[in-house]
């Protein structure tokens, strides 16, 4: 699954739930979009799981797009928190100006980093269960008539 290793989905169900603690920790709400841009392995994998338990609106970001066009993305998807790892977080955070993102968080579950304290937090609430017509995405076109464009993927689809 991951270049990390392989889970059952009961290890992921559990790194899913640890991932949902991070992101209240962290201040995101159901309703918030997080634009996430990591490489295919074990983190973004149980990063989204934990957006879909949580009502997040994930905003997937290719890390191949240069640094405007994903400022572009987070600006049109009004998102208010990104995920990335330390390099890429540095990289949007740079190119970053007509859209203020709340919190910028950097996925690094090394020992003593902010996100494996977040990790370790117990949430101060317990979210409720997302509506199945919530918004789920926002996945984007490669914009080969301009710029992207990001339909609404519900949570049902």
């Amino acid at each position: 699954m991951a270049r990390s290793g392989r889970l059952t989905y009961r290890q992921l169900d559990e790194l899913a739930e640890q991932h949902v603690h991070a992101l209240i920790a962290a201040g995101v709400r159901p309703g918030d979009r997080l634009g996430v841009s990591l490489i295919n392995d074990l983190p973004i994998v149980a990063l989204f799981h934990a957006a879909m338990r949580l009502g997040v609106i994930w905003v997937g970001i290719n890390q191949a797009l240069a640094p405007p066009e994903k400022a572009y993305l987070l600006a049109d998807s009004q998102a208010a928190f990104f995920a990335g790892d330390e390099a890429m977080v540095e990289q949007v955070q740079g190119a970053q100006a007509a859209h203020e993102v709340k919190r910028y968080l950097t996925v690094d579950v090394a020992p003593g980093s902010e996100w494996s304290s977040l990790l370790a937090e117990e949430p101060s609430w317990t979210p409720p269960v997302p509506d199945s017509l919530a918004p789920a995405a926002i996945a984007y076109t490669s914009g080969t008539t301009g710029f992207p464009k990001g339909p609404c993927i519900l949570s049902t689809t």
